[in-house]
């Protein structure tokens, strides 16, 4: 949980167990919002794919893992 990007912890420890908090982590937040973290733009450059330019949303299932993984308090066990 110490990682970080460009100055920012992936996951900010205070949401870390928090019901409907994931979705804001910056890894998230990076990953599905257009502006990314503090306007350093949407990960990876380019997209997904480089042919339809596609990037992940909220209802994709690995963001959706993600997202359980930290609501979950980050556990070493696989999130169902």
């Amino acid at each position: 949980m110490q990682a970080t990007a460009k100055g920012f912890r992936l996951i900010q420890p205070e949401i870390v167990g928090q019901k409907g908090l994931g979705k804001t982590a910056n890894v998230v937040v990076a990953l599905t919002s257009a502006g990314g973290v503090n306007g350093f733009g949407q990960t990876p450059e380019g997209g997904l794919d480089s042919v339809s330019k596609k990037f992940l949303t909220l209802e994709d299932s690995e963001i959706k893992t993600i997202i359980a993984s930290i609501e979950a308090g980050c556990q070493d066990s696989p999130v169902t």
